[in-house]
């Protein structure tokens, strides 16, 4: 009996190592595919009013709801007794594109690609602190902007939105650092309200301004300054086209699966809606605190 002959750990990492660079070469063809479509956007999104890990994850799933609810379900005699996102487009009038599995499935390989590469224009001494300082710095704008979007236009919608704007692309240390401070100081002010919200903690702040304080200590060249511009404005353009075909999935199954929440609740953001349940149990509880104490 000849036993077959079992490869050797060094064969399986030649291998493994193969699908891997099989892997990138495929992501960088997908992201200059896209970058031609993503530099026509003049402004793109900086905030995506979740954190950066969720919003890719919630691509993922859009992806797969898109190709799982595309037909209209008929029956025997061809009476359409659940109606697919297909339905949203008409003759002359295409309102979700046919392809929209095949763009998510593409943008978000090219979005992590992108993100790969802006982490890599940076300085390689502060990658991580770029990094977790991004991270913060997105945690604290979706949680003011969940906290300050109520229906009301007030004068803190109007200083967010003045943040949005200053601090759209910090691509420096200063002008994360900056960045990181006037959104810590505008959350300092509401921390109580703050305080829990959605899992939401208070020493994101303290980080927030930690982080400042050792990116000040970082001075990025100029020459590297301008790549790390240019590789977070391309990674900010082509999450902006992955955003807009998220939503507009959402928005479809939104019409499309009115009567049926079950359905269209597979497709909204889970991490918005365990925002929106806290925000609605702080408020039992302190309608009922007011009540309690007249």
């Amino acid at each position: 009996m000849v036993l077959a002959r079992q490869p050797s750990l060094e064969s399986a990492r030649c291998r493994a190592n193969q699908i891997k660079q099989a892997g990138w070469k495929m992501s960088d063809e997908l992201l200059a595919k896209w970058r031609k479509h993503a530099v026509a956007i003049d402004e793109p999104r900086t905030s995506f009013g979740v954190p950066v890990h969720v919003f890719l994850g919630e691509a993922v799933e859009a992806a797969g709801f898109a190709q799982n609810y595309w037909d209209n379900q008929k029956d025997p005699n061809g009476r359409v007794v659940r109606p697919g996102l297909e339905s949203v487009n008409k003759p002359g009038r295409i309102r979700l594109s046919p392809d929209i599995v095949q763009e998510l499935d593409e943008l978000q390989q090219a979005a992590h690609r992108a993100q790969f590469h802006y982490k890599m224009a940076v300085d390689p001494p502060g990658l991580q602190l770029m990094d977790l300082s991004e991270q913060v710095l997105g945690e604290l704008s979706a949680v003011l902007e969940y906290f300050y979007d109520d229906g009301e236009t007030t004068v803190e919608d109007a200083q967010l939105q003045v943040l949005a704007t200053q601090h759209s692309t910090p691509t420096s240390h200063d002008a994360m650092a900056l960045a990181l401070d006037d959104y810590a100081a505008m959350a300092d002010a509401v921390s109580d309200e703050l305080d829990g919200l959605a899992n939401f903690s208070l020493e994101t702040i303290g980080q927030a301004r930690s982080y400042a304080r050792q990116l000040r200590e970082r001075s990025a060249p100029g020459a590297q300054g301008e790549r790390v511009s240019q590789a977070l404005r391309l990674r900010n353009q082509i999450w902006t086209l992955l955003y807009d075909r998220v939503s507009n999935v959402r928005r479809a199954a939104g019409i499309v699966y009115r009567a049926h929440p079950e359905i269209q609740r597979r497709v909204t953001s889970s991490y918005q809606r365990a925002k929106q349940a806290e925000y609605r149990r702080r408020q039992r509880v302190e309608q009922a605190a007011r009540a309690d104490n007249p």
